[in-house]
């Protein structure tokens, strides 16, 4: 658990060095080029939202806001064995997904 309390690069870093051995060239391409959530949440809201533009309520997912109104966009839905119900991959946009 005390793993979890690192910086996301270290942490990063012990995760993929647990599977593929010294990874570090890898990690700092992605922790530079990679945006962060916060960063890159507005152009995705710009991109995916198809509501009404200039909203309070696209201003405020905008933002990433862990206490704002919960936003997820779904890019994957997966079947479950028995084709009854599906799970879903998604990237949550503001809010937060608390388990029931």
């Amino acid at each position: 658990k005390e793993d979890f309390k690192r910086d996301s690069k270290d942490l990063l870093r012990l995760i993929c060095g647990m599977f593929f051995g010294n990874t570090s060239p890898v990690i700092d391409m992605v922790v530079e080029h990679v945006p962060n959530a916060k960063k890159a949440t507005p152009s995705k809201v710009e991109q995916y939202y198809t509501g009404k533009e200039n909203t309070e309520f696209m201003q405020e997912i905008s933002l990433c806001d862990p206490n704002s109104t919960l936003m997820v966009n779904i890019v994957k839905m997966y079947n479950k064995p028995s084709c009854l119900s599906f799970d879903a991959f998604g990237r949550v946009i503001s809010g937060t997904l608390k388990k029931k």
